[in-house]
């Protein structure tokens, strides 16, 4: 499950997504290109959903300054996937301009396919987020259910679950699930939810569009100080260290030697 951001002045449009999306995913919107940008920044936002027909400017000829929009948008936050509605109206001179505006991939999904492309087209642009990335790097380094529980973990961050409330949602009491992610070789449930923070912002705090302290307000810390703490405190960086170490990677390792550290005293006490 990711958090979505759609940019519509089309009134049945985000209810009409919101149904598609079967509960798979939440969706948070915005009126303008500047809450969007504010909703991608203060926000865990994965994929950002644009309303064609904003690319087009009715009283003008020109159409650039909605791509110019989502141009920038690409530029300060590269993690956040663009998915765009196109709306039979949009000439194919605008898609191409687009695609010629915007430097990396963005995904295009016509209005009249969203009852069945909308999900598999998230799902893609879902690509360049945190828990797409993370999974990757971990692929095969761990067991099904395991893995099944830190991509929950990493996925569900803006459903701000406390350990109890997302071992319930593995169909667990806390001690239970702890028990068995720490027998797996993964850290207890609580310390697997503060890991699944420091991993988006070792992606977040790459970004050219965000800060330590809007990264702070993502992860929902009390202030940014004490995200720093956090940070410094299972890492041993700051925020600039943390970019200058090269980010994911870096904090990944962090993550991992935790893991290493439970599968020791695992095996110390099977013997």
């Amino acid at each position: 499950m990711a958090l979505l951001a759609l940019i519509t002045s089309d009134e049945p449009l985000p209810p009409h997504l919101q149904g598609e999306l079967k509960g798979e995913h939440d969706l948070a919107c915005a009126t303008t290109w500047d809450s969007l940008v504010r909703l991608v920044r203060e926000r865990p936002v994965s994929v950002a959903v644009v309303d064609g027909s904003l690319l087009i400017e009715p009283d003008r000829p020109s159409w650039d300054s909605g791509i110019r929009q989502v141009s920038r948008l690409t530029r300060l936050f590269p993690s956040v996937g663009i998915l765009v509605l196109w709306r039979p109206e949009i000439r194919g001179q605008v898609l191409f301009r687009l695609g010629s505006a915007v430097r990396r991939p963005i995904r295009m999904l016509p209005v009249s396919q969203i009852q069945t492309r909308l999900r598999h087209e998230i799902s893609r642009s879902l690509e360049g987020s945190a828990p797409t990335r993370v999974m990757r790097l971990l692929r095969s380094q761990m067991a099904k259910d395991q893995e099944s529980t830190l991509r929950e973990a990493l996925s569900g961050l803006h459903l701000r679950y406390s350990a109890e409330a997302f071992a319930a949602s593995r169909g667990m009491t806390r001690p239970t699930l702890s028990e068995r992610l720490k027998g797996g070789g993964l850290v207890s449930v609580g310390r697997l939810l503060l890991w699944s923070r420091l991993l988006h912002a070792a992606v977040w705090l790459c970004e050219p569009g965000r800060t330590a302290d809007s990264v702070a307000r993502q992860l929902e810390y009390s202030s940014g100080a004490a995200f720093r703490r956090a940070l410094r405190e299972h890492t041993g960086a700051t925020p600039t260290e943390v970019i200058d170490k090269g980010g994911l990677p870096f904090v990944l390792s962090c993550f991992m030697r935790d893991c290493d550290g439970v599968r020791d005293r695992v095996a110390l006490r099977a013997s």
